[in-house]
């Protein structure tokens, strides 16, 4: 409902008390949690042919390119 942000997602988030959105939140990180121990290594490597703006690989590090290929960088030669 927030990614919406009308009338009706400001009237549900605003207002609470803290433990409201600290109950949230909790529920929401053992959700990825849990989420993320059904994956294994080889699925952040993995090429997501559904995403939105094309195939995208998501790295280790969280970031992710609009490419097939992986990220690299250029090494230094100092």
């Amino acid at each position: 409902m927030p990614m919406e942000l009308g009338d009706p997602a400001r009237k549900a988030i605003k207002g609470n008390n803290l433990d409201y959105y600290l109950d949230i939140l909790n529920k929401t990180r053992e959700a990825t949690l849990a989420e993320f121990r059904k994956r294994d290594d080889a699925w952040l490597l993995a090429v997501d042919k559904t995403w939105g703006w094309g195939p995208t690989i998501i790295i280790a590090s969280g970031s992710t390119s609009p490419s097939t290929k992986p990220i690299t960088t250029a090494k230094s030669n100092s």
